[in-house]
């Protein structure tokens, strides 16, 4: 028999271009089984088969047929040495090592030994004049790029020569380019995007998406348009531009369906958990998170998969639920460190951070932070040191710092700024107006105001404005003009008739509850106590609504003061058994003995408040025995409602 002639090697590209890889895989079975095949052309053969389990691997996310792809890329590396063909020899090794580099189990030093073969075998070529087919060259100088990525997870402080990368990338991409293969350029051309996201340029990266998509169109590949339109999707996302991701992860899902590829499903519902969460829709954004791991941890697939663990954690944390938070979060962060995945182990470590801050273990939660800091220091990861360094400015501000606080949210800002993202820019000048406030720097405040107010109207997205409102209303509730604090009032008002997430709708209920206790302290008008009642009883059904008694809670424990305000003793008391009661059910032992102290001191307080009603009825003489300021200033210092987490 003859060996596999080039037509039918042709045929068999001619699928792969189109993305018909099963199709691809049957017709080089059939002629391998039907033919005996010289080595050179055994060679080719496997290389195609190995790029079709290559492709479907990566679409459709099945570790299966990764190490199947490495497998035969392995063998035909092994094959190439019988050929005696320095050419062949480098073809067979650079393919095996881009088909290496996408497995899960990934040996950063084993693959760093191959390149380096491989790159004495490619000076040898050079040296003797070889002459190369353009697409082999390409594919050996995409390979070399990759060597940064597994420096930087072996060789502490490494520096990446971003530009040099760029250098070869695109000499390969011109180079393929030249040789008219569509479909190995697409894989180019995602991966110089990949590296333009990792260094921020998302304009660029944004660019490339779009003509990858016009290339997977023209040629009519569905695995590779599916892949451009979700990669358009996440683009969109970081840019804050979140009608455009949504509108491309469903473009994405359609595809996706047509192709029956449920697993790659699994990253477009993640997406989409991110688009909940972005737009305020916590209980939805967990609905996709959890939908997302179910696939890809099906049938062994992807179990490990430490991310969606992460966001999973962030979506129980902000819910109200640590335990669940901390046990999804150290479980991702043992997966992350055992698969090298450091970009994803400091985002648990980050995220877990904010549960020791919780606590009151500032400094141990300060520790973990600074640690992370300096991986995405080292990396020069803009988008991870934006959402730490806003961590770290949080826990100095728990320490009463302003100045360092100030600091790292100004570097906060900074960053964000350099990416160019409006709404982070906008949450970042929101946080610096908190923390003016609270360290009494009202002018300061005022100045960031003016920013976001000029940053808001720049963003389409309608709860940025809503952010300014916000804004404006906790200045002026800061104010000594009565005029100024009704204003505020009315804002907070009108804020509570938006459809809001119901983190900031309990921030709005606090504010405008410390509001009205100023106002009850200096009038003593018993209106106010009606009103007050009212924001308590919304600030419970939120607890109750969110499967959060955390916040329940704490707050039945303010509510019972309020009765004590209002001389009922004994409905303060009805009040603080019921709470000590789901706190020690829901295992909130420091918030029971809370409660039980409450309880405790009840008898005196009653005592007081009756002693001093023989005197005056005015409330605020009784404010300065029942100190309730005092308790919503002790649950807004834990920022246990506003601080959130990494997704």
């Amino acid at each position: 028999m003859t060996g596999l002639i080039a037509k039918e090697l042709e045929d068999v590209n001619s699928l792969i271009i189109i993305g018909k890889y099963r199709d691809a895989l049957e017709k080089l079975e059939k002629s391998i089984e039907v033919q005996e095949l010289n080595i050179s052309d055994e060679i080719r053969a496997l290389i195609l088969m190995s790029k079709c389990y290559a492709r479907l691997g990566v679409f459709e996310v099945e570790d299966n047929y990764l190490e199947r792809s490495c497998q035969i890329s392995s063998l035909a590396s092994k094959l190439s040495k019988k050929a005696d063909s320095l050419q062949l020899i480098a073809e067979t090794k650079a393919w095996y090592l881009s088909t290496y580099k996408l497995k899960e189990i990934f040996n950063p030093q084993l693959f760093l030994n191959e390149v380096k073969f491989l790159e004495q075998i490619y000076k040898e070529i050079k040296s003797k004049k070889i002459s190369l087919p353009k697409a082999q060259e390409a594919l050996i100088l995409s390979v070399l790029c990759e060597q940064n990525r597994a420096k930087m997870l072996i060789i502490k402080n490494y520096i990446w020569d971003h530009q040099k990368t760029f250098g070869m990338l695109d000499e390969a991409i011109q180079l393929i380019q030249e040789s008219n293969d569509k479909e190995i350029l697409l894989c180019f051309l995602h991966n110089k995007a990949k590296y333009l996201c990792e260094i921020n340029d998302y304009d660029k990266a944004l660019a490339l998406y779009e003509e990858t998509l016009g290339i997977a169109e023209e040629i009519g590949n569905d695995y590779h348009k599916c892949l451009s339109v979700y990669e358009l999707g996440g683009i969109h996302w970081v840019r804050g531009e979140y009608k455009y991701q949504l509108e491309y992860q469903k473009k994405a899902l359609k595809i996706c369906e047509k192709l029956g590829n449920e697993r790659f499903t699994g990253y477009i519902f993640n997406r989409l958990g991110i688009y909940y969460v972005e737009i305020g829709d916590r209980k939805e954004g967990l609905e996709y998170f959890q939908k997302a791991y179910d696939i890809l941890s099906e049938k062994g697939a992807r179990e490990e998969y430490g991310y969606f663990l992460n966001n999973i954690g962030a979506m129980h944390s902000s819910l109200g639920n640590d335990e669940k938070a901390l046990q999804c979060w150290e479980t991702a962060l043992k997966i992350n460190k055992n698969l090298g995945r450091l970009e994803y182990a400091n985002l648990n470590l980050r995220n877990l951070s904010t549960i020791y801050i919780r606590r009151g273990e500032l400094d141990k939660g300060l520790k973990l932070l600074e640690e992370v800091l300096a991986y995405y220091e080292q990396i020069n990861d803009k988008r991870g040191l934006t959402g730490t360094l806003a961590s770290i400015g949080f826990v100095y501000r728990r320490k009463g710092i302003f100045k360092q606080a100030c600091e790292y949210a100004k570097e906060y800002l900074r960053c964000v700024r350099e990416l160019n993202i409006k709404p982070a820019i906008a949450g970042a000048l929101y946080l610096l107006i908190k923390l003016a406030l609270e360290f009494e720097k009202k002018e300061l405040a005022e100045e960031y105001y003016e920013e976001l107010v000029k940053i808001t109207e720049e963003i389409e997205y309608e709860p940025y404005k809503d952010q300014a409102l916000m804004a404006e209303a906790i200045i002026l509730k800061k104010s000594e003009l009565p005029r100024e604090r009704v204003r505020a009032e009315l804002i907070f008002d009108q804020l509570l008739k938006v459809d809001l997430h119901h983190l900031d709708r309990i921030e709005i209920l606090f504010n405008l509850c410390e509001l009205l206790l100023k106002e009850l302290k200096e009038t003593s008008d018993k209106k106010i106590l009606t009103k007050l009642r009212k924001n308590l009883n919304q600030l419970i059904e939120i607890g109750s609504l969110n499967d959060n008694p955390y916040l329940s809670i704490e707050i039945l424990w303010l509510k019972s003061q309020l009765s004590l305000l209002e001389l009922n003793s004994k409905e303060a008391r009805k009040i603080l058994t019921e709470t000590q009661q789901i706190a020690e059910e829901k295992g909130y032992n420091i918030l029971a003995l809370k409660v039980i102290k409450a309880k405790e001191q009840l008898l005196e307080q009653t005592i007081q408040l009756e002693e001093l009603e023989v005197k005056s009825d005015i409330i605020s003489k009784r404010m300065e025995i029942i100190k309730i300021e005092n308790g919503f200033e002790e649950i807004r210092s834990s920022d246990r409602f506003q601080f959130k987490q990494q997704i």
